[in-house]
Parts: structure tokens; sequence; C-alpha cells
């Protein structure tokens, strides 16, 4: 059986939505992606996968 699982970011402009799959099963990371506010993303997980979503502060590049 396949689920399909859509994520959409609804977020401060200082953060970002990170969504990883990875297998249950081995710990093995499969995917990972980053949305900004706005944006969505949907994709299909089946047997040992599973998705997992956060948001964090996005970072800030260093001044030179």
């Amino acid at each position: 059986m396949t689920s399909q699982v859509k994520t959409s970011a609804h977020c401060a402009s200082n953060k970002e939505v990170v969504v990883r799959v990875t297998n249950i099963v081995t710990g093995e990371q499969i995917e990972e992606y980053v949305l900004q506010n706005g944006e969505s993303r949907e994709l299909a997980v089946w047997d040992d996968r599973a998705v997992t979503s956060f948001e964090r502060l996005k970072e800030v590049p260093a001044a030179e």
C-alpha cells in the first residue's frame, strides 16, 4: 500500500521547514528537503518509510 503525504510550510520569514524520509527499520535517511514559507510538496511513502518534519531557524551567512 502506498500513502501520499503533503507538507505545506507556514512559518515566519526567519524559519524553514525540514522534511525527512527515513526507513523506520534501519534508521537510514532516504531523502531530506527544505521548504520555505508558502511552499508545499507531496510525496509517496510505502513499506518501512516514514516522514517527519520540523521548523528550524534559517542559517544566517557569516559576515566577512
